[in-house]
């Protein structure tokens, strides 16, 4: 019996109809997906299909998505006539070997627990079952989730490894630095808001981000195409709810024409030589070019013609397409409950701490929980010795104990430190709590000029492996495949453009990977990345930092501005300060990602540096105290401004009250918080050009020159 495995676009589209009759004669054992999902699926490279010698007949298909770095499996389907043929496994296993190419640490799968022999073929592919739950109201079934971990190369085999161990390295785009950002086209929301077949898996999309998975966005053009097409006599509730969701500008003039001219052959190949576009499809161009200039992980759509070029576009831009169908479930809580939007520290909900001997019990119970051995035990409370104490970490919640690690201080002869990490997965504040710990551990790095911290996650710690590789920890391939170490390579100082080549030198000495260029903000090729095997690519100065941090890297190019903060403000934003009239924002303290709500959109520099400037007002230094990478801006209505604020900024809601009605809000986003040991004063600014009268209530750019003279002589450092 001759069957071939259809994987590419082109291959599957013939058979889409197949797919969806097959799918809808197991609806009992697979559920119900909208029919224009399974079109979904192949446009995206979601799908392989099994199809006979003939090339006509549909012997079976395997439809996947997820999230990286979590595959999911939706559906494996073998036709009745061809069970018992292994066909089941070549589709399954064609998924998994693509998976492991694109870097994905494992894959899970949905599977009812009545379904015996589903359950027969997962085990027997390796998906073991690694917790339980309900099935729908409807059905009431007991849902076995299982997983399977993949044996992914590493991101760059930080290590030298000898030639015999070599593999290929999987060199990926930036990660999101907390919780990732797309970009929803205008059919999603109406998906959303009106009856159609689509809505509930557009629902989806936006449960995800109440749930805090992810951050959703549009761009000014939808609310352009709203506003042409509503009544002025008549409220328009779609417009209106696109007013409450951020909103990224569109790029210049200059740079929207560029986009323009590269994705019209990629997104409408057939009108690539027509002189005059469609309205719509001159609109899904901007959507496009805004969120690509904005630098965002996806763009969530319904279209065809933008979903058929998804390839291409995460090929050149590094920008995810996906379809509604995909994403609403790929975000899934698999592993314990999802994080609460809005985590209320004010009332001490969570309540991050140094560990105490009374802290003992409650510790070696989560980790009894993981069936540890008593000596793993004790080497993880180990309190190491007087002069090098080990650092032993945890946050608490009135439920009781969320988080917990240890690691050994630094040390200037060791460079690689192993980092034990346990949480509580099914805490609502797990998530939060495991990025505050990952966070801190990996500032931990003293005097060192670097320092590998290694985490050897339990089989059974999915969501400290999701968080830990959200947070730029990358598989090492040389260890076992089914459960690999996760490093992260961490500088933890910033580095001057006179220091680079010395910084260079030092990761190559301690991991192999040598870089080759000067950093550059507006270079994406300045720097060539070679890893400890001789495979070589391009790096950006973005993907640098994210590779390395925390860090920042003065890049002789890289822009800055001046953004004014009261006292009061910064100290809660960049210490965790309890002032009883901030106690609503102790939250911000916990954030990878920071907000500074303010300042003038057209201002903020893209991959710039802001440098926080403390006015006079409540003891404030009048001085500059601290510098930031910023990640992202964006406008949004004062409400929500608001909101974002109670979440990881520190500004009251008082404040957005006296501007209710102004319109929108500059929201910056920042990571990588240093402070300076030697703040900069007014007078100091004014000698070299940073400082004029509006610095105190408004936004000031400054040029790269300024922005290096301020990291020289402020000398920031980790807070």
């Amino acid at each position: 019996m001759t069957v071939q495995i259809f994987t590419s676009r082109e291959e599957l589209e013939p058979h889409i109809e197949s797919i969806r009759q097959a799918a809808d004669s197991e609806r009992a054992s697979f559920g119900f997906l909208p029919p224009n999902a399974y079109r979904e699926f192949v446009q995206q490279g979601r799908a392989v299909a099994a199809i006979d010698g003939s090339g006509e007949e549909l012997v079976g298909y395997c439809l996947y998505g997820g999230v990286f770095p979590q595959a999911k499996i939706f559906q494996t389907y073998v036709a009745p006539n061809f069970r018992g043929h292994s066909i089941g496994e070549r589709l399954l296993t064609t998924v998994l070997e693509g998976l492991e190419e694109k870097g994905f640490l494992s894959a899970v799968a949905n599977v009812a627990a009545d379904l015996s022999a589903a359950n027969r073929f997962y085990e027997k592919m390796g998906f073991d079952v690694v917790a339980t739950k309900e099935g729908g109201k409807t059905t009431k079934r007991l849902i076995k989730v299982r997983a399977k971990e993949l044996s992914s190369p590493s991101l760059l085999d930080l290590i030298d490894q000898p030639a015999s161990q070599a593999r290929a390295p999987v060199m990926r785009g930036p990660r999101p630095t907390s919780v990732p950002r797309y970009v929803l086209d205008l059919n999603v929301i109406f998906d959303v808001t009106k009856m159609r077949p689509r809505s509930e898996v557009a629902q989806g999309v936006v449960a995800a981000a109440l749930e805090n998975d992810v951050k959703l966005a549009i761009t000014a053009e939808i609310s352009a195409e709203l506003e042409k097409h509503s009544r002025k006599d008549q409220p328009d509730p779609i417009l209106n709810l696109c007013r409450a969701i951020p909103t990224l500008r569109l790029p210049d003039q200059k740079t929207l024409l560029r986009l323009r001219e590269e994705l019209l052959p990629m997104v409408f190949p057939e009108k690539a030589h027509q002189t005059t576009l469609k309205a719509n499809d001159e609109a899904d161009l901007r959507h496009l070019a805004t969120a690509i200039e904005e630098n965002v992980v996806g763009f969530i759509t319904s279209d065809e013609a933008i979903l058929r070029a998804a390839d291409k576009l995460n090929a050149r831009y590094n920008l995810s397409i996906l379809s509604p169908s995909t994403f609403g479930q790929g975000f899934e809580a698999e592993f314990g409950a999802r994080p609460r939007a809005f985590i209320q520290t004010a009332s001490s909900t969570l309540q991050p701490a140094s560990f105490e001997e009374q802290d003992r019990e409650a510790i070696g119970q989560l980790l009894r929980n993981y069936h540890l051995s008593d000596v793993r035990i004790r080497g993880t409370l180990a309190a190491g010795t007087a002069t090098s104490p080990r650092r032993r970490e945890l946050v608490r919640s009135a439920e009781g104990l969320v988080c917990f690690a240890s690691w050994d201080s630094p040390r200037p002869s060791v460079v690689e430190r192993t980092l034990h990490i346990y949480a509580d997965e099914t805490h609502p504040d797990a998530i939060l709590a495991i990025r505050h710990l990952l966070r801190i551990a990996c500032q931990d790095t003293g005097a060192c000029p670097l320092t590998i911290f290694s985490i050897k996650p339990h089989l059974m710690q999915h969501l400290i492996r999701k968080v830990a590789v959200a947070n730029h920890f990358y598989a090492d391939g040389s260890d076992a495949p089914r459960n690999p170490a996760l490093r992260k390579v961490s500088l933890g100082r910033a580095v001057q453009s006179e220091n680079w080549s010395n910084a260079a030198s030092t990761i190559e000495q301690a991991t192999g990977v040598k870089l080759t260029g000067e950093p550059s903000t507006t270079n994406a090729t300045a720097i060539q990345l070679t890893d400890a095997r001789g495979s070589k690519r391009f790096a950006s100065l973005k993907e640098i930092e994210e590779l390395f941090s925390p860090t920042i890297i003065c890049a002789s190019d890289r822009p800055g501005v001046i953004l004014p903060i009261r006292s009061g403000y910064a100290e809660e934003l960049f210490h965790g300060g309890q002032q009883p009239y901030l106690l609503d924002h102790a939250q911000a303290a916990l954030k990878d990602t920071k907000a500074y709500i303010g300042g003038n959109y057209g201002s903020v520099p893209e991959g710039g540096l802001a440098f926080f400037y403390e006015s006079a007002p409540r003891g404030g230094r009048k001085a500059i105290t601290a510098v930031a990478r910023i990640l992202a801006r964006y406008a949004l209505p004062t409400d929500q401004a608001a909101a974002i604020s109670r979440d990881r900024g520190v500004l009251p809601v008082a404040e957005f009250e006296k501007a209710r009605g102004r319109g929108l809000k500059t929201v910056i986003d920042i990571d990588t918080v240093m402070l300076f040991r030697n703040p900069i004063s007014k007078d100091r600014l004014c000698e070299i050009g940073c400082w004029d009268g509006a610095n105190l209530v408004t936004a000031k750019v400054i040029d790269p020159a300024s922005v290096a003279t301020l990291m020289k002589e402020g000398m920031p450092q980790l807070g």
